[in-house]
């Protein structure tokens, strides 16, 4: 039996329990309510409402395993995720310097670059640069 048979066969199992389980559930349920003025047609209302919900449980935590596995099949190809990283200028460093040494604001050193504030900050942590005081 191969890997991906496997885990069907042991989500099929999975699925079964979760259905024994809602259906003796419903069926603890149904005996304490028969005692009360509940209808037969509302017991059954409930058991079909909680198979409804199990088999969408199931549903989402398949989804949820297959996009994992697409995601770490895409990292194994080398594939980036998320957002491209904007790159600072050649001049980043000659620029920093002088911000450093009080001869550039910081708004200037934003315009020359075309980085917004917060990058501009976590670029110069990068390099250890702090402004003097």
């Amino acid at each position: 039996m191969s890997s991906a048979e496997n885990n069907e066969a042991n989500d099929y199992i999975q699925m079964y329990d979760n259905l024994i389980d809602v259906l003796t559930a419903s069926k603890k349920a149904a005996q304490k309510e028969k005692n009360g003025n509940i209808s037969q047609g509302e017991v059954i209302t409930r058991i079909m409402l909680d198979f409804v919900k199990c088999l969408e449980k199931d549903n989402r935590e398949t989804i949820r395993k297959k996009q994992a596995d697409g995601i770490a099949a895409a990292k194994a190809r080398g594939v980036h995720m998320g957002r491209p990283a904007k790159k600072s200028p050649d001049n980043f460093i000659v620029l920093a310097k002088q911000w450093e040494n009080g001869t550039l604001s910081i708004g200037e050193f934003m315009e020359q670059t075309g980085l917004k504030e917060r990058t501009l900050y976590r670029r110069l942590r990068e390099h250890n640069i702090t402004k003097k005081k």
